[in-house]
């Protein structure tokens, strides 16, 4: 039978036990700022044109990633952890206290 272990704390879980799976996904937020005058006035495609002059031959023209996907394994324990705090953020002191 396959085991499944944690991916946060490392406890095995038997295959038949509750787990979660977590899908992360990472990618460069939309900056719509809207068009602008400067949009229209610029010459974007002289711009474009100098970039790929300068790269070397062989090597293909820089891509912007469409972004990073990963898939966690949890136990219940680590999930209800998870859900509480989804970053890890440990909490801002009070200003209060001195």
């Amino acid at each position: 039978m396959l085991n499944c272990q944690c991916d946060l704390c490392g406890r095995q879980m038997e295959r038949e036990e509750s787990r979660y799976e977590m899908r992360v996904e990472v990618r460069l937020a939309n900056r719509d700022r809207g068009l602008v005058e400067d949009d229209f006035t610029r010459d974007n495609l002289g711009a474009v044109t100098r970039l790929l002059r300068g790269l070397p031959p062989d090597e293909p023209a820089p891509v912007e990633p469409a972004g990073h996907h990963a898939v966690f394994d949890l136990c219940p324990s680590c999930c209800r952890r998870w859900r509480r705090n989804p970053l890890g953020a440990r909490p801002a002191a009070d200003p209060r206290r001195g």
